[in-house]
């Protein structure tokens, strides 16, 4: 009688643990997913930032060129007007 209790225990107590053991990998599992899709996001968040920095940067190189337009012209007025 002893024998199958305690056999029963030890079914039990590997059943527990096999219920742990699989919690724990879909817990892994889950976390690794999770991992992935964060990856994901990051990179497209970083071609999306890069796009913007991109266009900025043409803006600021359109800005520039006019501002030296400008500059000319009122260089060009100044030596006029002398």
């Amino acid at each position: 009688m002893e024998n199958v209790l305690n056999r029963e225990n030890v079914f039990a107590i590997v059943d527990q643990l096999r219920h742990v053991i699989d919690k724990s990998f879909s817990s892994s599992e889950r976390l690794q997913l999770d991992m992935e899709a964060e990856m994901r996001r990051l990179r497209e968040n970083a071609t999306i930032y890069k796009q913007i920095i991109s266009e900025l940067e043409e803006r600021l190189q359109h800005a520039l060129r006019e501002n030296q337009d400008l500059e000319k012209s009122v260089t060009e007025l100044t030596k006029q007007l002398e």
